[in-house]
């Protein structure tokens, strides 16, 4: 229990303390508080894997100033470098996409957490013919679930947000989306 927490408190420091420096110098880099989890004895200890499994936006978190690039620097400047951070992002997946590939990219890995931000291709997609149905989506995630908590790695699922980010359901497939999301 302790652990789920604690990746739930990561995913929330993800999305509320990213800032500009301290210094507050326009055009500076982007920073994040995760002191709270780099220290020893904290929710991630040495020898810690964690993996970011998804699609473009998980993808695109190994960008310099991506959030998945934040968490893996917070933790070699805490002098903790020993805690692997991966990214298992590839754009364009959809859920039975991370179901071929999560031995290589994850179960191989033998993570002790997994975040999973998937679920918007599967339906802007399958509009399209190309995602999944709310079925597959659904029992492949389960699996995919499943399979990480069978070795011992803690699973937490991000909710997928708004397609094409019109607010207030202006964009037809969100609601699909909540569908999904409620899976």
């Amino acid at each position: 229990m302790r652990r789920q927490f604690a990746c739930f408190a990561l995913l929330v420091c993800l999305c509320t303390t990213i800032h500009q420096s301290a210094a507050g110098e326009t055009g500076s880099e982007p920073t994040v508080d995760l002191s709270f989890l780099t220290k020893p004895g904290k929710p991630f200890n040495d020898g810690d894997r964690i993996i970011f499994l998804g699609d473009s936006i998980t993808a695109s978190g190994n960008s310099p100033t991506g959030f998945v690039t934040l968490i893996r620097n917070a933790f070699i400047k805490a002098g903790r470098p020993s805690v692997e951070v991966i990214n298992a992002g590839v754009s364009g997946n959809i859920v039975p996409q991370l179901q071929e590939r999560l031995g290589r990219d994850v179960l191989d890995k033998h993570p002790t957490a997994v975040f999973i931000y998937i679920g918007i291709n599967d339906v802007w997609h399958f509009h399209g013919d190309l995602g999944a149905p709310k079925t597959a989506f659904e029992r492949g995630l389960r699996q995919i679930i499943a399979d990480i908590q069978a070795q011992g790695g803690v699973v937490v699922l991000a909710t997928p947000s708004v397609i094409g980010e019109r607010p207030h359901g202006g964009n037809g497939l969100d609601a699909a989306l909540d569908i999904f999301a409620q899976s």
